[in-house]
């Protein structure tokens, strides 16, 4: 088990009532999903893993999710799996823990861009959903992609 973030400096906000870590098997395809808070600076993860066998699929760099694919590799705690993964904390995103640290009175001068959101474990949850269709069904992923050009 997890030990929940310390989350006390970093001001209201969904942060405060969701969890750091959630695991699941997506229960058409058995894949491994996962959501994690990222350490610090508070936005969310979300990663998909595959039988290790297949992770040099061909149409790698074709998957999509909030950001691009930035983690691709192993899960300590999945041994056997190989992982696709994703953050929340880019240009536009919300970043709790980052936001709080900039705040101090010591660190001056930074801003955050204005409409910037946070992504939470829903949001997460759907481009969670959406890349395991690509990995798994990448046909019907690419004919959704154009009915919504």
């Amino acid at each position: 088990m997890r030990e929940p973030f310390d989350k006390s400096l970093w001001g209201p906000g969904p942060w405060q009532d969701e969890p750091d870590h959630i695991e699941w098997d997506d229960a058409k395809t058995r894949l491994k999903c996962i959501i994690n808070r990222c350490p610090g600076a508070g936005h969310l993860c979300g990663y998909v893993g595959v039988l290790e066998r297949i992770k040099d699929r061909d149409d790698e760099n074709a998957l999509r999710a909030h950001g691009g694919i930035t983690f691709n590799g192993y899960y300590e705690e999945h041994p056997g799996l190989w992982f696709f993964g994703f953050d929340c904390g880019h240009g536009g995103d919300i970043s709790p823990g980052s936001e709080a640290h900039f705040r101090h009175p010591h660190v001056l001068g930074v801003t955050f861009p204005q409409g910037a959101t946070y992504k939470d474990v829903e949001y997460v949850k759907s481009e969670i959903e959406d890349l395991v269709k690509q990995i798994f069904d990448p046909l019907t992923a690419l004919a959704d992609t154009l009915k919504d050009d």
